[in-house]
């Protein structure tokens, strides 16, 4: 049989998956077209764990903290990522639209809930570890030209 009449379930399967991979992004032909308010949801989800993990992991102080980061990452790209696309953050969302893998009209509701979620679990690690947040370690300008960089990179490797 040649290759290209496997299907793209048929290489889930054989690669071990239980779930048919979708790809990146749920637009574009081929993909499910989920609802926007389940879209943005997800996004909601995906954005609250991954800065939940984020704020008690580093909170712990444990050497550890990266690991958790990764692995609370990984969890919520595979179970929304068919859905949504797995942004999570503002940047990826505008570096998505930029780059015509993410619709106009989902930039909005993904940024609103990913907003939304990052105060929501911001909020929660503060309550939880009894708390607010320390202050900031550096000057604003250095701390925002490193964060900057990152983000570039980030956009620059998925994308």
């Amino acid at each position: 049989m040649p290759i290209k009449e496997y299907s793209q379930a048929g290489v889930s399967a054989v690669a071990g998956s239980s779930r048919p991979s979708h790809g990146r992004s749920s637009s574009g032909p081929g993909y499910p077209s989920f609802p926007p308010m389940k879209k943005a949801l997800v996004e909601f989800i995906g954005t609250f764990f991954l800065v939940f993990t984020i704020g008690m992991a580093v909170r712990s102080g444990s050497s550890l903290a990266p690991v958790a980061i990764a692995a609370g990452l990984i969890a919520v790209i595979y179970a929304g990522g068919h859905v949504s696309g797995a942004h999570f953050n503002p940047a990826v969302t505008l570096a998505a639209f930029l780059r015509g893998k993410c619709p106009k009209g989902d930039i909005l509701p993904y940024l609103v809930a990913q907003f939304l979620a990052a105060i929501s679990a911001a909020a929660l690690t503060c309550w939880i570890a009894g708390e607010v947040a320390a202050p900031a370690l550096r000057a604003t300008f250095p701390s925002a030209v490193v964060e900057f960089l990152f983000t570039f990179a980030l956009c620059w490797v998925i994308l």
